[in-house]
């Protein structure tokens, strides 16, 4: 699954991405970080399922 967050102008899209991507590194992956309208931010959708 891709997440894109969109806001205008300095507005804390590339924060609010890398501290995302920062909550688990095993699951976050960043797609595209440049400067502009759009980022992306990629997640693996698999579910946790406890071991029994």
């Amino acid at each position: 699954m891709i997440i894109g967050i969109i806001g205008d102008g300095s507005v804390g899209k590339t924060a609010l991405i890398m501290a995302l991507a920062n909550i688990d590194k095993n699951i976050f992956s960043t797609v595209d970080i440049d400067r502009s309208t759009f980022n992306y931010l990629q997640f693996d959708t698999h579910t946790y399922r406890h071991p029994q």
